[in-house]
């Protein structure tokens, strides 16, 4: 049973315009199906998808900032923080085992300053716990 729901996501260029982005569905064997986002050397990547509440999200990216991973059901509240330094790659294990199975949203977002109104990059995926 296939229950991923990508949803459109943008990468900020560095003219300012915004681009569309190409999502992928992959399988990995140890962990099952995820999403991933690819643009040159940059990629996210979610695994597994759809999960029980614990998953993986994985990130490079090529630009030093600081960056967010926040999480919200679908009432808008977020149920996960957490901040990331976008100059390396690196990997978060995220435990959402004691919401409610259901829809949420996973925005991640970067800023080259530290600033909410001057993101770089905003990507919104949407999953499901089951």
């Amino acid at each position: 049973r296939f229950t991923l729901f990508p949803s459109p996501t943008l990468f900020r260029s560095n003219t300012g315009c915004l681009d569309s982005s190409i999502q992928e569905v992959f399988v990995i064997s140890s962990l099952g199906t995820g999403i991933s986002i690819t643009k040159g050397a940059e990629y996210i990547r979610i695994a597994p998808v759809p999960s029980t509440g614990v998953f993986n999200v994985d990130y490079k990216f090529s630009f030093k900032g600081i960056g967010w991973i926040n999480i919200y059901n679908l009432a808008g509240q977020k149920t996960y923080n957490g901040q990331i330094e976008t100059d390396k790659p690196g990997s978060h294990r995220i435990d959402l085992s004691d919401n409610p199975k259901g829809v949420y949203y996973l925005r991640i977002s970067a800023s080259l300053s530290g600033d909410l109104q001057d993101l770089v990059m905003d990507k919104t995926f949407m999953m499901v716990i089951e």
